[in-house]
């Protein structure tokens, strides 16, 4: 589904560029690499302001009936400093959000667990870049 009316079409999409102190990480498992459907994904952006998270957006994929945002992951990390303890807290946040299934390629209670992992590796993944 879309918010397209009919006859309209999508002639062009606009990604702005990042800010330099912004950072992206994106990770995902799956059974055969990148040729394969996610059992779980994790989309990060963070922008820092030295230490400080300023913006984060954290999605997650295959874990919910459509990606989805973990607003309340978001709201742990945004204006603190990104202490593995907050870091080991915004990836539980993101594990209680999340609603996966079970299916053929992974079980609900994998793809939940793993969530949290995810989470805590893109976030550490997306700081690192934004503070090189």
């Amino acid at each position: 589904m879309n918010v397209l009316s009919p006859g309209e079409i999508v002639t062009a999409i606009l990604v702005p560029v990042p800010d330099t102190d912004s950072g992206v990480s994106y990770k995902h498992i799956s059974a055969r690499g990148k040729v394969d459907i996610s059992a779980v994904c994790v989309g990060v952006m963070v922008r820092m302001g030295r230490d400080i998270c300023l913006d984060v957006r954290i999605f997650l994929g295959a874990v919910a009936p459509v990606p989805m945002r973990a607003e309340k992951a978001e709201a742990v990390v945004l204006g603190q400093q990104l202490t593995g303890e907050i870091i080991e807290m915004a990836g539980n946040a993101a594990f209680e959000e999340s609603q996966p299934i079970t299916d053929v390629r992974s079980s609900a209670e994998y793809r939940k667990k793993m969530v949290a992992v995810l989470t805590r590796r893109a976030l550490t993944e997306a700081r690192d870049r934004a503070l090189l």
